[in-house]
C-alpha cells in the first residue's frame, strides 16, 4: 500500500537490502569491494553521526544538514584522534586504528544509551509522574 512507502523505517531497510545486493554484485568484479564500502562507511559517516546525536538532539537539525555535519564531523574526531595518539607515542598502525577508531565509535554510543536509559526510566508509569 501508499502508507508502507512512507514508512521511514520501510525505505531504509529496503535501502539496505538494494545496497547489500549490489554489494554482493561487486565482491564478483573485483574482491574486498564490500569491506571498502564498510570501511568507508565506518570511518566516514559513523563516528560524526553518533556525536552529532549527542551534541544535537534529533528533532533539532533536518537529515541532510545531519548527513553534512555527521561528515564534518568524523573527518575532525577521527583525525585529531590519530594526531593526538601520534603525538603521545601511539603509532599509526593497522591494530592500533582500529582500537581508536572502535573506542570513536564505542563512548558515544554509550552516553546515547545510557541518555536513552535515563529518560526512558523517567518517564516510566509509577515513578511519580503522571501518565496518560
Amino acid at each position: 500500500s501508499v502508507a508502507m512507502w512512507r514508512r521511514p523505517r520501510t525505505i531504509l531497510v529496503l535501502a539496505g537490502i538494494s545496497v547489500a545486493l549490489v554489494l554482493a554484485a561487486l565482491e564478483l568484479v573485483e574482491p574486498h569491494v564490500g569491506l571498502k564500502a564498510f570501511g568507508f562507511v565506518v570511518i566516514i559517516f559513523l563516528p560524526g553521526w553518533l556525536w552529532s546525536q549527542i551534541f544535537w538532539p534529533t528533532d533539532v537539525l533536518d537529515p541532510l544538514t545531519r548527513l553534512g555535519l555527521s561528515i564534518g564531523l568524523s573527518f575532525a574526531v577521527v583525525s585529531l584522534t590519530v594526531y593526538l595518539l601520534a603525538f603521545v607515542g601511539v603509532t599509526a598502525q593497522r591494530d592500533n586504528m582500529l582500537w581508536e577508531l572502535g573506542l570513536i565509535i564505542a563512548i558515544p554510543t554509550g552516553i546515547l544509551l545510557l541518555s536513552r536509559g535515563r529518560a526512558a526510566s523517567q518517564h516510566a508509569p509509577g515513578n511519580g509522574t503522571i501518565s496518560q
